[in-house]
């Protein structure tokens, strides 16, 4: 499969070294439609990371609150601190 990528990415360079997509008239538009696109998409992306991160840090947060015993620390053979990860956790409740 990583053959068939390279050979593509190959084709795809050379196809592109011959076309100046600056120069046609007719594909200025898309290309600035495609930017603007691709400028929308990188910003809702690092907003996307950022909630992602800073839910992420708030469950931990109430996590370390209401399960104290994840707070322990974890030792490797080697004396190196390690994650103790996440458990299950079965909480009582009817539905």
């Amino acid at each position: 499969m990583s053959d068939d990528f390279v050979e593509l990415e190959t084709k795809r360079s050379q196809l592109s070294a011959n076309i100046d997509i600056f120069a046609d008239e007719s594909l200025s538009p898309v290309v600035k439609t495609v930017r603007g696109k691709l400028n929308k998409s990188k910003i809702e992306n690092k907003v996307l990371n950022e909630y992602i991160s800073t839910t992420k840090k708030f469950l931990q947060g109430i996590f370390d609150d209401v399960l104290p015993q994840r707070r322990n620390a974890v030792y490797s053979r080697n004396g190196k601190m390690v994650d103790n990860g996440l458990h299950s956790v079965v909480l009582n409740q009817v539905v």
